[in-house]
């Protein structure tokens, strides 16, 4: 395979909040690069056989590992974020614990402004003289 090179820079806050930068330079082989994937695969596999999931909710569940999704998870979103929460689903129907990223697509559903509006003024992110004034500017 063919090798690739990636420079990373994670931020994070350290002591009494104070930044604190890592830098990271990977240089390997594609070879290298897909072992957390067939890692991550193993386990999920294993997961979902010991909990009686169904071949094609497994296949749609890891869609996110594979480049070009096949079998059953064919026709899965490619986005990432709507390929995890494939995984999430089967991971709520085996578990029957909600998870966070789920709270996130129902707030993602929402499909007028004006519900948003209202879901701003419930979380109290705007007040309802400030919800008055955006309705105002449809």
């Amino acid at each position: 395979g063919d090798e690739k090179r990636d420079f990373v820079e994670y931020t994070s806050l350290g002591f009494l909040g104070s930044p604190h930068t890592m830098v990271t330079y990977t240089r390997c082989m594609d070879s290298i690069l897909c072992v957390p994937l067939m890692v991550d695969a193993a386990i999920w596999c294993d997961y979902f056989v010991n909990h009686k999931v169904s071949k094609g909710d497994a296949a749609r569940a890891t869609a996110y590992l594979f480049k070009v999704p096949e079998g059953e998870a064919k026709g899965v979103d490619p986005g990432f974020f709507h390929q995890m929460s494939e995984l999430e689903k089967v991971l709520e129907k085996t578990s029957g614990i909600e998870l966070t990223v789920s709270k996130k697509r129902k707030i993602d559903e929402v499909d007028s402004e004006s519900d948003i509006i209202a879901m701003g003024v419930k979380k109290g992110i705007i007040s309802e003289d400030q919800a008055a004034a955006l309705r105002g500017l449809k």
